[in-house]
Formats: structure tokens, C-alpha cells, sequence
């Protein structure tokens, strides 16, 4: 098991950005926020997690190196269940948060029992032979038409997703232009 280290911890924590992205989900009748949650408690489950050796553990390591350290992110939806479904597929009936990230992060009664998203591993029970899914094309070939990373390619997708989506092509120029914002 490798652990975390404190700089990761320190960008996961600098890089919370609530004025960054698609606006917050505050629920609807059919589909209710069950808990609040905000950036700052979500950083210390993970970080709480991201130092034991289970599949959790490993899960959080891989959302906070490869993703919550690497730039702006913040909570798209509390902890919820169902919603509209994203880049990853159709609605998710487990109580999840959502992030700006593309990223389930999944609860149970006893706490985070498992994230799912681009560039994390996956759970025992999910693994078997891999075969892409729609999603996973479609973050493909942003990534090559576009010159997109994988992050930038879900969050260009999550970006196009409900009443107040942009279409694609906004989407990406949307992204493309954060990328130039943050490099300065």
C-alpha cells in the first residue's frame, strides 16, 4: 500500500473551488439531497480513507492523486440517489455525491463504501473483462479530436448534462479555456 502524501493533501484541499463549473444540484422532489455535504468534509473522509489498505482506501488514493490534487474540483450534488446520470451512465440508485470531477463518491450507512469514476480503479465486484462503454468512447475521442485529457474530456461531458447544459462544442471550448486560465 502506498500512502498519501501531504502535498497531495494540500493541493486536494486548495484546488476546492465552488465558483468553478456547472452550478451545485440542490435536489428536486423526485430526486432529494438525503445529506449535505461540502467540500471540506468530503476531503477529510477521503483523506481519512486514502491511508488504509482497502479497495476504498486505494480508491481515494487514485481520485486525490489523479484528480482533486490536479486542479479545481468541488461537489456537483450532495449525497443523493438517482439523479439524471452523467458520463459514467444512467442514474445511480446507491447514495452517492457527485463531483465536478465526473466522480461517484458512493455511501453507506457506515460511510464511503466505494468511488467510482475516470482513472479509478474499480471494485472487485465491478472487475471482468474490460470493454469500454459509450462513455468511455466518448471521453476517447474528445481526447483525440481535442487534444483533451481524460478529465477534461468527462468534465466537458458533464458540462452538456441537464436543464442548463451547453452544447458539446461550448463544452469543450469552455474547458479548453479554463485549461489556458489555470496555466497562467
Amino acid at each position: 500500500m502506498s500512502k498519501i502524501s501531504s502535498e497531495k493533501i494540500g493541493l486536494m484541499n486548495k484546488n476546492i473551488v465552488r465558483t468553478h463549473g456547472q452550478a451545485e444540484f440542490r435536489g428536486t422532489e423526485n430526486t432529494p439531497i438525503a445529506k449535505g455535504i461540502n467540500e471540506h468534509q468530503l476531503a477529510e473522509h477521503l483523506e481519512r480513507h486514502a491511508q488504509k489498505g482497502d479497495q476504498v482506501g486505494a480508491q481515494s488514493r487514485d481520485l486525490i492523486n489523479n484528480h482533486l490534487s490536479q486542479g479545481p474540483w468541488k461537489i456537483t450534488a450532495g449525497i443523493h440517489q438517482g439523479g439524471l446520470g452523467g458520463a459514467q451512465g444512467g442514474a445511480d440508485p446507491e447514495y452517492h455525491a457527485t463531483l465536478s470531477t465526473g466522480h461517484h463518491v458512493r455511501y453507506n450507512d457506515k460511510g464511503i463504501f466505494e468511488i467510482t469514476g475516470p482513472g479509478v480503479r474499480e471494485s472487485k465486484g465491478r472487475q471482468g473483462p474490460k470493454v469500454p462503454s459509450n462513455s468511455e468512447n466518448q471521453i476517447a475521442d474528445l481526447m483525440k479530436e481535442h487534444g483533451l485529457t481524460e478529465e477534461e474530456a468527462a468534465k466537458a461531458i458533464l458540462q452538456t448534462q441537464g436543464p442548463e447544459g451547453k452544447t458539446l462544442p461550448k463544452a469543450i471550448e469552455h474547458v479548453i479555456g479554463n485549461r489556458k486560465f489555470a496555466r497562467k
